[in-house]
């Protein structure tokens, strides 16, 4: 095996030049290529005016990251009216899809239980926590720019595509 050693080699039409060292030493900047490195936002947040007294909390730090890789799970649905007691919950929606409810498999047949907030494909991981964790089926609904539902997410879901892009920003 042959090695290549720094220097000008080719010719003088095309020359290849061969440096060893990291890029910011070949650049000629040295070993430190800034004085002072500051991230000034994070997401919504702004560096400058941040108190080291106050945390940010669950809620506040999942308002800006989009839920675009979040599964969307299948949810059962019944139309409203027609909605019987059986087992699981199902979610009761109107003619054009529209979510009106939860049919809950401990009441009598038709009984409708309200259903918690609602989290619009592609927003927010905020309102996909919200609604997975108000729903009482422990499936938030999932709806299209519509408004008719599309499926459902889970909280567990939420939190593992939290953990994964905080692992990926620590990197």
């Amino acid at each position: 095996m042959s090695r290549v050693w720094p220097g000008t080699y080719g010719s003088a039409a095309h020359p290849l030049v061969f440096q060893l060292g990291y890029y910011t030493q070949i650049a000629g900047l040295g070993d430190a290529y800034c004085e002072q490195l500051r991230r000034t936002r994070i997401g919504a947040f702004d560096v400058a005016k941040a108190d080291p007294r106050r945390v940010i909390g669950l809620d506040d730090a999942l308002s800006f990251l989009p839920s675009d890789d979040l599964p969307v799970h299948e949810v059962p649905t019944v139309r409203v009216g027609e909605a019987s007691a059986g087992p699981g919950w199902r979610l009761a929606v109107d003619s054009d899809g529209r979510p009106r409810g939860w049919v809950d498999p401990t009441e009598p047949a038709g009984a409708l239980r309200p259903g918690g907030s609602l989290h619009r494909r592609g927003g927010p991981m905020r309102t996909a926590l919200d609604a997975s964790l108000s729903s009482p089926s422990g499936l938030g609904v999932v709806i299209d720019g519509d408004g008719s539902a599309v499926g459902g997410v889970r909280a567990e879901d939420v939190l593992a595509a939290w953990r994964r892009r905080r692992g990926a920003d620590a990197r």
